[in-house]
Formats: structure tokens, C-alpha cells, sequence
């Protein structure tokens, strides 16, 4: 996948590790700076997550099309659904990642 934005990037999380895994692999952002095992950068920022019960929406673009995007999110068994009111050049999907916190990922068509 290749994501350009994310909002917000501080990311609540009961479980940090488990969190950091769903966020890389999923949406193979880049790791980055002294301690690879924990950094993950998007739009050259970093993305950090702290323990917490508060969830929150995250909001990610990428340059992803929607049928390999569909194709990719049903490969990591993501529950998702689908929304077309961005504009008729973009798609949405929605879904929760490891933490609990709701997801919508935009793509184009």
C-alpha cells in the first residue's frame, strides 16, 4: 500500500506492539531513525502510538486503486465496508484496526 496522509498520527492503543505490527504491516508505512523496530513515518512525520482505552478516527489517503485496495484488505482478513461519497474518483473504505480505533481509508477508482 501506499499511504501519503494520515490524521491523526498519535494513535491510542491498549496493546502499543500490537498496534505498531497492524499499522506496518497492513499499510506498509516506512520505518525510519534510530529504533526501526518502533518508529513508522507517513508524509515525513512520525506516527507514534501510547497506551491508552480512548479510541479515536484515523483518516489515511493513499495512492492505492480500489481493486487492489479490496484485494490487499481482504488478504490481512480486514472486515471493511465500502463508501462512495468521497467523489466519483474516490472510494472509502471503513474499518477498525487492532486497537479498536475507526479507520477510513481513501483510494481512487
Amino acid at each position: 500500500m501506499k499511504p501519503r496522509k494520515m490524521q491523526p498520527k498519535n494513535i491510542p492503543a491498549r496493546d502499543e506492539k500490537r498496534a505498531f505490527r497492524f499499522y506496518r504491516d497492513l499499510f506498509d508505512f516506512l520505518q525510519d531513525g534510530a529504533d526501526v523496530e518502533r518508529h513508522l513515518l507517513v508524509d515525513g512525520e512520525d506516527i507514534t502510538f501510547f497506551e491508552s482505552q480512548e479510541m479515536v478516527d484515523v483518516e489515511i489517503l493513499a495512492r492505492d486503486h480500489e481493486e487492489e485496495t479490496r484485494n490487499h484488505l481482504i488478504n490481512y482478513y480486514i472486515d471493511f465496508k465500502e463508501s462512495d461519497d468521497v467523489d466519483p474518483k474516490k472510494i472509502r473504505f471503513n474499518f477498525a484496526d487492532s486497537e479498536g480505533n475507526n479507520i477510513s481509508l481513501q483510494v481512487n477508482r
